[in-house]
C-alpha cells in the first residue's frame, strides 16, 4: 500500500502511524504467544545440537544469500541439491568471500533504495527477495541452507528480472525469441532435476554424489537402499556416514539393522553396542540389540535390553511384544500376556502381537481368549496363515468342529 499506491508518502506514514504501531504490536504479541517467552534458552539450546555456531551462522548466511541471488540467474541442475554441504566462514575475511558478500548485500540494498522513487517495482523485487530470506537468514539455529527457502522470495525475484528484460530487449521479435529459450531452456533443466528426484535413491546418491563430506546425505542414501532391498550397498553407504561422523546413533543402528537382516547376528550386537555407547538413551537400539540376543540364545541380556527400551519409551509397542514374546520362552505367561496386551492396546493393528497373545494365551490354558485374538490378527491381516493355523488349532481344543 505504502510503496506503491502512496508513493512512499511520509505524510501517510504519519498520519496512519497509530493504526501502523497498533498493527506491529499485534503482530508481535502473536508471535510472542505462538513461539514462547523463553527464546534465548530455545536458541542456545539450538545451537547446542549443532555443529556450528551463532557467529559462524550469522557469518555464513552472508554468502548463503547470494548463493541464493546467483540462482535466481543460473539455476541449473548442477547447483541444485536437497543437502548442500556448505563451508562455513569463521570471520569476515575467512573465507575472504564473506567480505565481499555482506558489500553485495549491502549494494543491493542500496541500489534498492535509489530506484524506490522512479524504479519501484524493480526496488520492491529488490526489497521483497532479500526481505523473506530475514528469517531463515538470522540467529534461529535452522539449517544453514535449503533451497526450498527461496520460493517465496523468488515470486517478485523473478518478476523484477522479466519487467528489467522487458525493459532492454526493445523490438518484439526479440522478446518473444527471449521468452521462447528461456522455457525451453527451463524446461529441459526441470526434466532432468525430475529425473533425480524420481525416487529415494536417485535423490539421495545425487546428495552424496554434491556433498560427499557430509554424513547425512550417505545416511539417508543408505536408508533409501535398505528400503529398496539392497542391504549391501545399504551397509557401504552406513560406513561412509561413520567414517565421516564417528558418533552418528542412528548409522550405527541401522548397520546393525542391515547386518542382523543378512544372519550376521555377532555383527549386528556390535554395531548396536556402539550405538548405545554414543546415546545410551536410544531406545530403538536397546530394541534391536534385544533381538539380536535373543536371537543367539542370550535371553537374561535380551530381556535386560527390552525393559530398558521400555524405561526410556513405555508406547514401544514393538519392545513390549518381544519382551512378552522372550518372557513367555521363559515360562513367566503373566507378564508375558501383561506385555503383549500392552503391544496390541498401543498398536491395535498389530496383527503378530495379536497371534502371539493368543500363543501365550494358549500357554495359559485361556482358550477362549486365544481364540479372539487368533482371529482378530486374522480380520486385521487375512493371508496371516501362522495365525490361521492356530485358529484352526485352538477351534479343534474347544470342540468348536
Amino acid at each position: 500500500e505504502w510503496f506503491f499506491f502512496q508513493k512512499l508518502s511520509t505524510h501517510w506514514l504519519k498520519r496512519h502511524a497509530f493504526m501502523l504501531t497498533a498493527i506491529v504490536i499485534t503482530i508481535a504479541l502473536i508471535a510472542g504467544l505462538y513461539i514462547g517467552i523463553n527464546q534465548l534458552e530455545k536458541i542456545d539450546l539450538g545451537y547446542s545440537l549443532r555443529d556450528f555456531t551463532l557467529s559462524q551462522r550469522l557469518l555464513t548466511e552472508l554468502r548463503v544469500v547470494i548463493f541464493y541471488v546467483s540462482l535466481l540467474f543460473w539455476p541449473h541442475p548442477s547447483r541444485l541439491n536437497l543437502d548442500h554441504d556448505f563451508p562455513l566462514s569463521s570471520s569476515l575475511t575467512t573465507p575472504f568471500t564473506t567480505l565481499l558478500s555482506i558489500s553485495a548485500i549491502v549494494a543491493l540494498a542500496a541500489l534498492a533504495r535509489h530506484l524506490a522513487p522512479k524504479e519501484r517495482f524493480l526496488s520492491f523485487g529488490i526489497i521483497w527477495f532479500l526481505g523473506n530470506l530475514v528469517i531463515e537468514s538470522s540467529v534461529i539455529p535452522l539449517e544453514i541452507i535449503f533451497e526450498h527457502r527461496t520460493y517465496l522470495p523468488l515470486v517478485f525475484g523473478i518478476a523484477a528480472i522479466v519487467f528489467l528484460a522487458g525493459r532492454i530487449l526493445k523490438p518484439q521479435w526479440l522478446k518473444i525469441a527471449a521468452l521462447i529459450m528461456a522455457v525451453a531452456v527451463c524446461a529441459v533443466w526441470t526434466h532432468d532435476r525430475n529425473a533425480i528426484w524420481q525416487d529415494d535413491v536417485t535423490l539421495w546418491s545425487d546428495c552424496v554424489k554434491k556433498s560427499p563430506g557430509k554424513a547425512r546425505p550417505h545416511y539417508n542414501l543408505g536408508l533409501a537402499l535398505e528400503a529398496s532391498g539392497r542391504s549391501g550397498e545399504a551397509i557401504q553407504s552406513y560406513l561412509q556416514a561413520v567414517r565421516i561422523n564417528p558418533n552418528h546413533a542412528e548409522a550405527y543402528n541401522n548397520l546393525g539393522v542391515a547386518h542382523a537382516e543378512k544372519g550376521m547376528l555377532p555383527e549386528a550386537v556390535h554395531y548396536y553396542s556402539l550405538s548405545l555407547r554414543i546415546n545410551p538413551a536410544f531406545d530403538r537400539a536397546h530394541h534391536n540389540l534385544g533381538l539380536a540376543l535373543a536371537g543367539q540364545g542370550r535371553m537374561n541380556e535380551a530381556l535386560r535390553h527390552f525393559s530398558e527400551a521400555l524405561r526410556i519409551n513405555p508406547d514401544y509397542a514393538n519392545a513390549h511384544h518381544n519382551l512378552g514374546i522372550a518372557l513367555a520362552g521363559k515360562g513367566q505367561l503373566d507378564k508375558a500376556v501383561n506385555h503383549l496386551k500392552r503391544a496390541v492396546h498401543i498398536r491395535p493393528d498389530f496383527a503378530e502381537a495379536h497371534n502371539n497373545l493368543g500363543l501365550a494365551q494358549v500357554k495359559r490354558g485361556n482358550l477362549k481368549q486365544a481364540v479372539e485374538s487368533f482371529a482378530e490378527a486374522l480380520r486385521i491381516d487375512p493371508d496371516y496363515g501362522e495365525a490361521r493355523r492356530n485358529l484352526r488349532l485352538a477351534l479343534r481344543q474347544t470342540k468348536q468342529l
